[in-house]
């Protein structure tokens, strides 16, 4: 068994096995092999107009051969308190208010994002990255950010499409790329999907069968999970 939070495979907890198998029922009962820290509700970022700018652009530069949008520099909120709010839970949708099919006639601009570092000293033994479906979870020179001495702040950039997008900040352990902390914090009360994917390979099969998928949902009212 397989299962993933928020749709994300980087810190997707693997080979599950069910504790007990009781003809064709398999009871998972090891909790503990299936526990995921909370995080918090999600950073969002409003691309849908260019010219008219959402509450996260600072300020934009329209050239005859690009745009660049300037955010507001964010901050580390593991001190802040609980605040729920509907997000996309790292996803991003393809949206914009000017035309008609986002998908051909949407606009694209360089983003350019800003991470304040705790007094203006970067994290020690920590490199930071900018994370979210925009970067596909991926730790690398693209999303990584690079630390300001002058500014205090860590800076990346990423080119993206018209539309409104969820983000998060990750700090990885330069010793140890395992070790990797949300710079969030972690509430219980965040809201969470879940995917549960059941796998299975006979002594015949040359590959694993995903044989069923089921989801769950933190906050819904609705018990139990059904595949």
């Amino acid at each position: 068994m397989v299962i993933l939070q928020n749709n994300r495979w980087d810190n997707a907890l693997r080979d599950i096995k069910p504790t007990f198998v009781r003809g064709n029922t398999l009871e998972f009962n090891t909790e503990n092999l299936a526990v995921f820290p909370g995080g918090k509700e999600w950073r969002w970022l409003d691309l849908r107009s260019f010219r008219l700018q959402s509450d996260r652009v600072k300020t934009a530069d329209y050239r005859k051969n690009g745009t660049d949008m300037y955010l507001f520099p964010d901050a580390d909120r593991s001190a802040q308190r609980y605040v729920y709010f509907r997000d996309l839970n790292g996803m991003y949708l393809i949206e914009t208010y000017e035309t008609i099919n986002p998908n051909w006639q949407g606009d694209f601009a360089t983003v350019h994002f800003s991470l304040a570092a705790p007094n203006g000293v970067p994290y020690p033994d920590k490199d930071i990255y900018l994370a979210g479906q925009l970067t596909n979870y991926e730790f690398n020179d693209k999303t990584k950010m690079v630390f300001n001495p002058e500014k205090g702040v860590y800076e990346c950039t990423a080119f993206l499409k018209q539309g409104y997008y969820n983000y998060t900040y990750i700090a990885i352990n330069k010793n140890n790329f395992a070790d990797r902390r949300d710079l969030e914090g972690d509430y219980w009360e965040t809201e969470n999907g879940y995917t549960i994917l059941m796998y299975y390979k006979s002594f015949t099969d040359r590959a694993d069968q995903l044989i069923g998928v089921g989801r769950i949902n933190s906050r819904t009212d609705k018990p139990g999970i059904s595949f």
